[in-house]
């Protein structure tokens, strides 16, 4: 049966006008390369290469794409990962290890669970210096650089000269790519731009686009989709018949194949070296395919795949014995809940998991099994013996959590996934799952090597009637295709005058404002209150009206006034807004015991709710459809607190969204009680229920691919968590709940590339202040500090997380 791309663009978003169906996967480990001779080029003082790249392993120096004459650091060039994953490009001096041309940049790269679209436009020629050289990651234009030496006027490129150039590796056989590259083109003579190679689709997602330019003497396409040979693999697919050397890459079936189904047009399921335990840590290799134990204490280390299974469809998977396993050695692959740390470290042997081992740690030596590990139950398989070269078959039923594993072809247990009977275990949960790999390691220096494969390559053995590969293009539409018809954010400088701050591609209900370069109070306004009406998250004021301050809800956006605290005009006057779509001025609601006026955007998750306190406990309408996960209330009338529910903490306990204080016991907040499908519970605190009081609640549903209301916990090394979203966050709002400390905002505005940072803080008035503290990636995102207020050891913390892209469709960061 067919594991080819199915549903694409059917979910609302424009579909791709063109696509791209096959990748090269560079292994490092096997020194894998292209090389050729440029001649004599059209113009040496400009060029422009383009690639779309999807990185394996992290923390090295690879080389992209580079030429070199002599030793090395002699006369060079190329473009490249630095060690600190930042992106480059550098041209030595001859004879010298002195740069002429230098651009680093401050952003990092080090996003392994999708693709990134990288451009380099080289031309001297041009008389603005900055403009020498111009970098493009996903069609943005790369602007700060911690070095930045750029060519001389004129200077000839070493790069398109008549001269031995390599991609994948830097040409005296170091600095190895470890990844996958597609749809490379280099156009010798022209400095393009990113328009040239891509463009966005109607939900703002970078697409890639056919080049439809002249390529230039020099010029060549590796469009990579010929696996006849490595001959035909390597062909210039221009016209001008440019064609490139492969060597060390694999055209032969099995674990070393490196012509690969993973594309930006459909994304697979790799390995993902930013969830590993922090000691002892995995080793991923073979680009993300490849996870085992390094010579590290005893111990199991574990590994979770990039893509997690989604709560409905048939999945198929293989992974394959390459190594003999020796005795003190083990490997086992699982899958179960998405979070792993509810389950304690050893998941092989873990509740609410399933999988296969096979381990001797604990049998004598050369004795050897192959074990069912079955919700925390082992089974041996008795007179199984691992062998290498085997192939493991696994299968799971998402709609029925039926869970099956084979070797060889042949499925244990007598099971049949085709027609659904006889599964090796019966009752995993249909919930959203992750498969996870550990390895073991105790005694001598021979590693597990089981290199997966989720359909990237070609199949071992032909999956099970109705099962397909795990990649982007099997996953189900998100709900909703395009985030931004739902939340959005806007950085704008102040001007102290009445402005329309439109953009938005829908009518804000909820708009949150703050200074960024001030310590000005935080200012909250929604339709369902009415515009003019102000609350301010870091005080119990009660409601203020301001005349100058948001003063009209527009079509596309709002209409501010000179109000200082949202659009002053000081040295320091930039201001972010981060604004919801929910349902205008609200309707009436009888759901609960208080009757309430709803502003619900059901489909987003998001709604906006007004009542009036009785001073007994009861229930209030929130008109979601579905369970709220965050309601966070505050008192309009009078002073109070703004009390903050989450599905993570007890009902019995409450945070507040304007204090530092932890988690603690409320029982006259929430009433001991969490929400249903149609109402919240609030009990007899004045701040969520006084007598004739006004109050408004903000309710968020989560709602797969938009929205992620959940906790991690930390782990208090530098190698923090990653804390899986589905999406590619716009915005992060974070709050340690064991310790008091402060809550915690970022978004994707303020920081457009990777370091995140700056953060604000709803509790203070604090202005924007710089952390070294995560990344966000296209599938969540990856705690990089051991800052208490995100990643104390043992620490719990509770997140609230909108969506830029979901992971469908996303682009690395």
């Amino acid at each position: 049966m067919s594991v080819l791309p199915v549903g694409f663009g059917s979910d609302g978003g424009a579909a791709p006008g063109y696509t791209i169906d096959n990748s090269l996967r560079f292994r490092s480990s096997a020194s894998a390369r292209l090389t050729r001779t440029l001649v004599s080029p059209t113009n040496n003082l400009r060029w422009t290469w383009s690639g779309w790249v999807k990185r394996g392993s992290l923390g090295t120096a690879q080389y992209i794409f580079s030429t070199g004459t002599s030793g090395s650091g002699a006369d060079q060039a190329r473009l490249a990962f630095e060690a600190g994953n930042e992106i480059s490009f550098g041209q030595t001096q001859a004879g010298t290890s002195t740069f002429e041309i230098a651009k680093i940049s401050t952003a990092l790269f080090r996003d392994p669970s999708a693709w990134y679209h990288v451009i380099v436009a080289y031309d001297s020629a041009n008389a603005t210096a900055e403009d020498r050289v111009q970098m493009w990651v996903n069609g943005t234009r790369l602007t700060s650089f911690g070095t930045n030496t750029n060519p001389t006027l004129s200077m000839a490129s070493r790069i398109n000269a008549a001269r031995v150039h390599d991609i994948g590796r830097y040409g005296f056989g170091i600095n190895f790519f470890d990844g996958y590259l597609a749809e490379i083109n280099f156009i010798d003579g022209q400095a393009l731009t990113a328009s040239d190679f891509g463009q966005l689709d109607s939900a703002g997602t970078w697409q890639p686009k056919a080049y439809a330019g002249t390529y230039g003497t020099n010029g060549f396409y590796l469009k990579l989709d010929d696996a006849t040979s490595l001959t035909t693999l390597a062909e210039d697919r221009s016209g001008n018949g440019n064609n490139w050397t492969a060597t060390n890459v694999s055209l032969t079936a099995g674990a070393t194949y490196d012509w690969m189904n993973d594309t930006p047009s459909n994304n697979f399921a790799t390995w993902n070296p930013l969830f590993r335990d922090s000691v002892p840590m995995n080793t991923i290799a073979d680009c993300g395919l490849s996870a085992y134990s390094p010579a590290l204490p005893a111990g199991w280390q574990h590994t979770r795949a990039t893509q997690t299974i989604p709560p409905s469809g048939k999945w198929y998977w293989e992974w394959t014995l390459t190594q003999s396993v020796s005795n003190g050695q083990g490997a086992a692959l699982s899958i179960g809940n998405i979070d792993r740390a509810a389950f304690g470290n050893n998941i092989n042997n873990a509740t609410g998991f399933a999988g296969l081992l096979f381990s001797t740690q604990t049998l004598p030596t050369d004795q050897r099994q192959i074990t069912k590990m079955d919700n925390g139950g082992n089974t041996a398989y008795a007179g199984q013996i691992p062998a290498v070269n085997d192939v493991f078959n696994f299968a799971y039923d998402a709609s029925t959590g039926k869970y099956w594993h084979g070797r060889n072809g042949v499925w244990y247990d007598s099971g049949d996934p085709a027609a659904g009977t006889n599964p090796s275990v019966t009752r995993l949960t249909v919930e959203e799952l992750s498969i996870f790999q550990g390895s073991f390691y105790v005694t001598t220096p021979q590693y597990v090597v089981t290199p997966v494969n989720f359909g990237q390559r070609p199949f071992a053995y032909s999956p099970p009637s109705g099962f397909v590969a795990l990649c982007t293009a099997n996953l189900p539409a998100p709900a909703i295709r395009n985030p931004k018809l739902h939340f959005d954010i806007k950085t704008r400088t102040g001007t102290a005058a009445s402005a329309n701050i439109t953009g938005y591609a829908f009518q804000p209900d909820l708009v949150w404002i703050k200074s960024r370069g001030r310590a000005l109070d935080h200012a909250l306004f929604d339709s369902a209150r009415g515009v003019q009406k102000m609350l301010e998250s870091n005080q119990t004021g009660a409601e203020t009206t301001e005349t100058t301050g948001l003063t009209a809800f527009n079509s596309d956006g709002y209409t501010i006034g000179a109000l200082d605290q949202i659009n002053g005009t000081t040295a320091t006057n930039s201001f972010v807004d981060w604004a919801w779509r929910a349902n205008g001025s609200g309707a009436a609601n009888t759901d609960g015991l208080i009757n309430s006026t709803v502003s619900a955007n059901a489909a987003a998750g998001i709604s906006i709710a007004t009542y009036t306190g009785t001073g007994s406990a009861g229930t209030v309408g929130h008109g979601l459809g579905a369970v709220p996960k965050m309601v966070i209330a505050k008192r309009r009338s009078s002073t109070g607190a703004w009390p903050a529910q989450h599905a993570d903490i007890a009902a019995a306990n409450s945070l507040y969204l304007n204090t530092t204080a932890a988690a603690a016991s409320a029982s006259t907040i929430w009433n001991n009680t969490k929400p249903s499908s149609s109402v919240f519970s609030i009990g007899t605190s004045t701040d969520v229920n006084a007598n004739t009081g006004t109050y408004v609640a903000l309710c968020f549903a989560e709602v797969p691919g938009f929205s992620r209301i959940a906790s991690y916990l930390g782990n208090g090394n530098a190698n923090g968590p990653f804390v899986w979203c589905g999406f590619r966050p716009a915005f992060v709002l974070i709050k340690r709940t064991d310790s008091a400390d402060a809550w915690r905002l970022t978004d994707s505005r303020r920081s457009a590339f990777n370091v995140v940072g700056p953060e604000l803080f709803p509790n203070t008035t604090q202005a924007d202040l710089t952390d070294i503290i995560f990344d966000y990636t296209a599938n969540g995102f990856k705690i990089r500090s051991t800052f208490v207020s995100y990643n104390a050891s043992g620490g719990t913390y509770i997140f609230l997380a909108f969506a830029e892209d979901p992971f469908k469709h996303a682009r690395a960061r």
